[in-house]
């Protein structure tokens, strides 16, 4: 019998970059797959007492993740928009993990200039949720569709 090992907890910030009724989808290369700009929280451990770690802030981390794609710092705090706790399968390595994915919507009037050679594409919510869309990954399908009723 195999004994019953933790499941690895993933705290992930997800960065929802609206202009008008389009939302920004990024190419990620490790999924093979488009998706919305998302990073996992940082985390620093305490030299000599793993008690006093500090985790990065849930808007911190959308934050940067919303950066990495528009090539440039930002003065907005974002809004949170969705919670969405659970388990998920990580499809790359197929290792089950508990991840925490944490919405943030960040507007813009016009879609704004992004980072220098960034794969993306614009798409509507009715277009990330269509299944016959092609490389989307499930993970952006499934936020797209609870945050954005």
């Amino acid at each position: 019998m195999g004994k019953n090992l933790p499941v690895p907890s993933v705290d992930v910030a997800v960065a929802l970059i609206v202009s008008g009724d389009r939302i920004l989808t990024v190419y990620n290369p490790l999924w093979s797959a488009f998706t919305l700009p998302m990073t996992k929280l940082h985390r620093w451990t305490h030299p000599t007492d793993p008690d006093k770690s500090t985790v990065e802030a849930w808007p911190d981390g959308a934050v940067r993740a919303a950066a990495e794609w528009l090539g440039r710092t930002l003065t907005t705090v974002p809004k949170e928009i969705a919670d969405e706790p659970g388990y998920e399968q990580g499809d790359r390595t197929g290792e089950w993990k508990r991840y925490h994915f944490k919405v943030f919507r960040f507007d813009f009037d016009a879609e704004p200039d992004l980072a220098g050679g960034a794969v993306v594409e614009w798409l509507t919510k009715a277009e990330i949720i269509n299944p016959d869309r092609k490389p989307i990954a499930k993970t952006a399908r499934d936020l797209v569709a609870k945050a954005l009723p």
